[in-house]
């Protein structure tokens, strides 16, 4: 498939973003592959060899199922990918912005990605805390100062009775 000028911008970004990131076409998944160049273990291809055979044997049980094709030509694509020394990332039908985008929240190297997302939910939990906080002690200040009223009128009133003369202890502490 010829690379349009946009898809061509998009994979020199990829490469700014990250040298070790690339993009191509897959015919089987009519999408794109996203993956990055890594280490690959000759163990890990053969797992990828082994259950691309086992899709392969679920997919001739039932031929004319979707879900089985699509994930026979994901395994195959994947096997791709790590025959090659690069992990697959991802798959995309479109290479724009919600794409370019996906790749920096994960780039944990150059933008923070997940570190930074973290970091960000972190700040808005926090932020929340410090209203309820602030809401909290504001409430609990309206109790204090309702309390205090109150036993201040309590303590008026027995202070008057006593200047009035009063000695009953009953009387101070229960009124009448």
């Amino acid at each position: 498939m010829p690379l349009r000028d946009a898809d061509q911008r998009f994979i020199r970004n990829l490469q700014v973003l990250d040298h070790l990131l690339d993009c191509r076409w897959s015919d089987l998944l009519s999408s794109w592959v996203i993956d990055r160049k890594g280490v690959v273990p000759e163990s890990e291809v053969r797992f990828l060899i082994r259950r691309l055979a086992r899709a392969e044997e679920w997919l001739k049980a039932a031929p004319g199922d979707k879900k089985k094709r699509d994930h026979r030509d994901g395994v195959a694509e994947e096997l791709r990918s790590a025959r090659a020394g690069r992990r697959v990332i991802f798959f995309t039908r479109n290479l724009d912005r919600t794409t370019f985008d996906r790749l920096a929240l994960g780039d944990i190297r150059r933008y923070g990605g997940y570190s930074r997302l973290a970091d960000e939910i972190e700040a808005e939990e926090r932020a929340a805390a410090k209203s309820r906080d602030r809401s909290h002690a504001g409430e609990l200040e309206d109790v204090n100062r309702e309390a205090f009223d109150q036993l201040n009128f309590i303590l008026d009133k027995k202070d008057a009775r006593l200047h009035a003369g009063v000695r009953d202890l009953k009387t101070l502490l229960h009124g009448r």
